[in-house]
């Protein structure tokens, strides 16, 4: 989300005596009686509100809402999940930044659909009426009791848990990173092949590579990491070689082997560009760096600790150590 976005949706939890949360750019808290959230979809002008009511106990007919959607200029629709409630604000056709006018105006009409129908806030969880909050629960948040919080926070710790123990094959691991190099090495190839600079295939060796890594080793460790990186190296040189060997191999009329055999000897006597031929090698690892940047910092960050996946709204999520879970009863007792 850009500043500029996150500034107006601050402005609005302001004017409806809400509050906004900066981690998860999320409008929050108790408007009217109700526990309320927005949140931005997977495209820029696209929000919802999520909220948990029940009348006498029960969910909500999400047939009974409709009614109120289409009375909206706000609101576009409303789905329902048990006691979870998703109220999709209608976005604006020629204009993202039009949608903010209607953010307002779709909290008070969910707020007063859910009064006329006799609805109570409740946990979406449990259905129960007390102790409610906004809790940020993985990548979404939840309206939950404070009992049905420390119920997920419970089930996050034990994932987490399984997730440090995990042992790590570290020779399986280099076997799924050469393997997922090779796809990297076929993209610079058939990217070259059709007269494009192949540096975009940088992304796909470093992806590949360090997923491959994962993927058989269990988990991406430090030392995992650094085979991966060392791989990739490597990976790169014998892609853009054979690229230029296919090429060499077209022009001379010899097999592959011999042209890539040759290609120190052809830059030698400049039938070859030295220039081009590294230039377009450091192009491809520029973007090996910017593809394995995001996935070796959650790797880093993984190896000395992970956030709990369970917090509540305006706060940080807490920092668990390797050491933290390795020295519980619990971890002892899995081991």
């Amino acid at each position: 989300m850009n500043k500029k976005d996150a500034s107006r949706l601050r402005d609005i939890a302001h004017s409806l005596g809400l509050n906004f949360d900066e981690r998860a750019q999320a409008i929050y808290g108790n408007y009217r009686g109700f526990q309320m959230v927005l949140v931005q979809g997977a495209q820029r002008g696209i929000y919802t509100i999520l909220t948990s009511a029940s009348i006498s106990g029960q969910p909500i007919d999400r047939k009974a809402c409709q009614p109120y959607a289409k009375a909206s200029k706000a609101i576009a629709g409303i789905a329902a999940n048990r006691f979870l409630l998703t109220i999709s604000i209608k976005p604006a056709s020629f204009s993202a930044n039009k949608v903010f006018t209607r953010i307002p105006e779709a909290f008070t009409d969910a707020a007063k659909m859910l009064e006329e129908m006799g609805a109570t806030c409740c946990c979406q969880d449990t259905g129960a009426y007390t102790d409610l909050g906004v809790y940020m629960c993985g990548a979404m948040p939840a309206i939950l009791s404070a009992e049905a919080y420390a119920a997920r926070s419970r089930l996050a710790v034990q994932s987490e848990q399984s997730e440090f123990l995990k042992n790590e094959n570290f020779a399986a691991g280099i076997v799924g990173a050469l393997l997922g190099s090779l796809i990297g090495v076929l993209a610079i190839v058939i990217i070259g092949q059709m007269g494009y600079v192949a540096a975009i295939s940088g992304f796909i060796m470093a992806i590949c590579t360090l997923k491959g890594y994962e993927k058989l080793a269990g988990k991406l460790s430090k030392k995992g990491i650094i085979a991966s990186v060392v791989i990739m190296i490597l990976m790169v040189y014998v892609g853009n070689r054979l690229d230029w060997a296919i090429a060499v191999a077209k022009a001379f009329d010899v097999d592959i082997m011999t042209a890539f055999k040759s290609i120190e000897y052809l830059m030698e006597y400049e039938a070859i560009e030295p220039a081009r031929f590294y230039g377009n090698m450091v192009l491809i690892f520029l973007f090996v760096a910017l593809g394995a940047f995001s996935t070796i910092k959650n790797g880093l960050a993984a190896a000395s600790g992970v956030s709990r996946g369970v917090y509540p709204l305006g706060t940080q999520p807490v920092l668990a150590s390797r050491e933290e879970y390795t020295d519980s009863p619990v971890d002892r007792d899995m081991m």
